[in-house]
């Protein structure tokens, strides 16, 4: 598995377009297997080429209206805050968003493809097919401590962490 720190230049790059801001990161923390940021974003649309790891988006602050088209399916949805957008490594995909007020808060979490097909295969063995398959509006109490807990490291400005915030 690669052991190399999960940059920013990694993932599909949303956060940093314009006019989003990044009000903290994973980035320079040494992390491996997973990226972080949390994010303010404004409506936008976009198609978007494919990365190699898995994304996970959350809502953080308000509803947002999700439209995107991945792997020939149109899925539409408005997602409360909590909920989870997955997008499989290897997509290509279109999105559009928007939220009532324009900004709405966003944690992207992007997941190492190698962790998951190594967790896949110590649960079900290594001839066991895996594919992760695109979702919206997932709502998961699991997830959501997970994604809890990150945000508090994310949130939290030890130096000892080296988290951008």
């Amino acid at each position: 598995m690669t052991r190399s720190p999960f940059p920013y230049l990694e993932t599909h790059r949303v956060a940093h377009q314009p006019p989003n801001l990044v009000h903290c990161s994973s980035e320079n923390a040494g992390w491996t297997s997973l990226f972080a940021c949390i994010c303010s974003e404004a409506p936008y649309e976009a198609s978007i080429a494919a990365v190699k790891d898995h994304l996970i988006v959350t809502p953080l602050n308000k509803p947002v209206r999700f439209t995107r088209r991945i792997a020939g399916e149109l899925q539409e949805q408005i997602l409360p805050p909590g909920s989870a957008t997955i997008t499989p490594g290897g997509a290509d995909f279109s999105i559009r968003t928007s939220s009532q007020g324009r900004q709405y808060d966003t944690m992207h979490l992007y997941i190492r493809d190698e962790l998951v097909r190594e967790i896949h295969c110590d649960m079900f063995g290594s001839q066991a097919t895996f594919a992760l398959r695109p979702f919206v509006g997932a709502m998961d109490e699991m997830f959501q401590t997970i994604a809890h807990e990150i945000r508090k490291i994310l949130d939290t400005p030890w130096p000892a962490d080296s988290v951008l915030c």
